[in-house]
C-alpha cells in the first residue's frame, strides 16, 4: 500500500546498499544464488512474501517473509494486484 511513498523508497535503497556492501565483502556468489536464504520481518498489520528478481543489485532472487496481525483479522494491503514492478 505504502510502495511508492518516498520514506519507504529512501529504506529500500538503503538496504539495497548495505546489502551491495556484503556482497563486494565475501566472495562472489553463483549466478542467481541469493545473498542470504530467507528474511524475515515483522510489521503491525500485514502478511507478505515478497520475492525479489533479477535487480541488477545484491537484493536479487530474495525470499522475504513479512509476518504481522498477532493473532488478529489482517487487511488487504493493496487492491492494485499482489505483484510491484519496481
Amino acid at each position: 500500500m505504502h510502495c511508492d511513498q518516498p520514506e519507504v523508497l529512501r529504506v529500500r535503497g538503503q538496504l539495497r546498499h548495505v546489502l551491495n556492501q556484503v556482497a563486494k565483502a565475501i566472495k562472489p556468489l553463483r549466478q542467481n544464488q541469493p545473498l542470504v536464504n530467507l528474511i524475515l520481518s515483522g510489521h503491525s498489520h500485514c502478511l507478505e512474501h515478497i520475492r525479489t528478481l533479477e535487480t541488477g543489485h545484491a537484493d536479487s532472487h530474495l525470499d522475504w517473509i513479512v509476518c504481522g496481525g498477532s493473532g488478529a483479522s489482517l487487511r488487504r494491503q493493496r487492491r492494485a494486484g499482489a505483484q510491484i514492478i519496481e
